[in-house]
């Protein structure tokens, strides 16, 4: 039950965080496109920043996810990320048995594409790495409450 739960929490982190993603997405395309007059500045981005935003965006909020699940099950640690690291392994599979079993457009591979999938398959370590950076600050917490 402790595992279903570390899941919940950390499929429940990526739904409250995807949800925040439109208006940003928004903000950067029209930064990008030409900006916002503010006063007398025109405040712009460079014309290719919404290239790399949604790679940036996948790392931080599945990073975020598998921290979160750690500080949620503080006594577990990492051990209650791993589930929901395992279930993150289900949405590259799902890519990589498309690819392998059915023909048409998946079997022309464009560079696009790939970067799709590298950034698919990457997925759980950056839930991994998030849970171990939550268990990093979760002794650096207990060991200042030693010093006290």
């Amino acid at each position: 039950m402790l595992a279903l739960r570390a899941m919940g929490v950390g499929i429940a982190t990526l739904v409250v965080a995807f949800a925040a993603v439109p208006p940003l997405v928004r903000v950067v395309r029209v930064l990008s496109d030409g900006g916002y007059y503010v006063g007398p500045y025109w405040l712009t981005l460079p014309p290719n920043a919404i290239r790399w935003l949604p790679g940036l965006i996948n790392i931080l909020v599945f990073a975020a996810s598998g921290w979160t699940t750690t500080r949620f099950h503080r006594s577990h640690g990492i051990a209650m990320v791993l589930p929901f690291a395992l279930l993150a392994c289900v949405f590259p599979a799902i890519v990589v048995v498309n690819l392998v079993t059915y023909g048409g457009p998946w079997t022309i591979l464009t560079a696009p594409r790939i970067g799709g999938m590298i950034s698919s398959l990457t997925l759980p370590a950056w839930i991994l790495l998030g849970g171990l950076l939550g268990v990093i600050r979760i002794q650096r917490t207990r060991r200042s409450w030693k010093r006290t």
